[in-house]
């Protein structure tokens, strides 16, 4: 019996894209997105989840797709990642089971390519997994800390 990689794959227009399902921690219906001020370009907002703060990371920015208001159908993925948790609006989510001989890492189709990511070939496409440990930059975990303190102070003195 093969082995399976179950992926959680997400759908920005019509490009898909797929992680891991042990990083992401829940799918949500579209909720209200709180603006917060200085955060840099890259974060919609913030949710707030049972209590958690959790930043809004816009993918339809970081993968150069055409900006658009949410839409009620939209979905919210909660994941984990280094700098911690993060949320992403995106169109669609879907659970896969990936044997693994169907994850290719990109550098063997792409060799001057620095570090090898992985696609899953899937009868109607190739789909990248994604890395959440590379979607900030410092400067925009930095940005986005700042922004967080501000935000925070500002509630604690409300």
């Amino acid at each position: 019996m093969a082995a399976l990689t179950h992926l959680l794959v997400f759908a920005i227009d019509a490009q898909r894209f797929a992680l891991p399902i042990g990083v992401v921690e829940r799918v949500l219906a579209a909720v209200y997105i709180t603006a917060l001020p200085k955060a840099p370009p890259l974060v919609l907002g913030v949710i707030n989840m049972r209590g958690r703060i959790i930043p809004v990371i816009n993918l339809r920015h970081y993968f150069h797709a055409a900006e658009r208001d949410i839409q009620p159908d939209d979905q919210i993925i909660i994941a984990h990642c280094m700098q911690g948790v993060l949320a992403m609006v995106v169109d669609s989510t879907e659970v896969v089971a990936c044997p693994e001989k169907e994850l290719v890492p990109l550098g063997q189709m792409f060799p001057m390519l620095g570090e090898p990511q992985n696609v899953f070939k899937r009868p109607d496409g190739i789909v990248p997994l994604c890395s959440l440990d590379s979607v900030l930059s410092l400067e925009e975990l930095l940005a986005l800390r700042e922004a967080l303190g501000t935000s925070e102070q500002r509630e604690g003195t409300a």
